[in-house]
């Protein structure tokens, strides 16, 4: 990749880091979602695995869903969430030493470095 491209996935995903660390709900539910199995997610299930309410993970998944991060598939009434793995930042393809560097404490902590 050239020097200009690089730049501006740069500053996108850096753009969409500083979004998801304003609010430890919506950094923990990009982190359910985004996590090693990333794997589409109920709202409930969501609920269980974060400790956070229902409308609080509603109300950040729309968030997500409108930064284009996160996908949603409706089965039957149950909405399912999941990572968008055709968004830039997924995945973050540097060594985990790197991502610490690179991002900072804050988002090494949204990660789980």
């Amino acid at each position: 990749m050239d020097k200009p491209v690089i730049c501006r996935v740069w500053v996108i995903i850096m753009t969409i880091l500083s979004e998801l660390l304003s609010s430890k709900v919506r950094a923990e539910v990009f982190r359910q979602v985004f996590g090693l199995n990333a794997i589409a997610l109920h709202v409930r299930e969501l609920e269980r695995r974060s400790g956070f309410a229902v409308g609080t993970i509603q109300t950040e998944l729309k968030k997500l869903h409108r930064l284009d991060l996160v996908l949603k598939r409706r089965d039957g009434n149950r909405l399912y969430y999941s990572a968008n793995q055709n968004h830039p930042i997924f995945p973050l393809n540097v060594s985990e030493e790197d991502k610490a560097s690179i991002l900072g404490n804050n988002a090494a902590r949204l990660f789980k470095l």
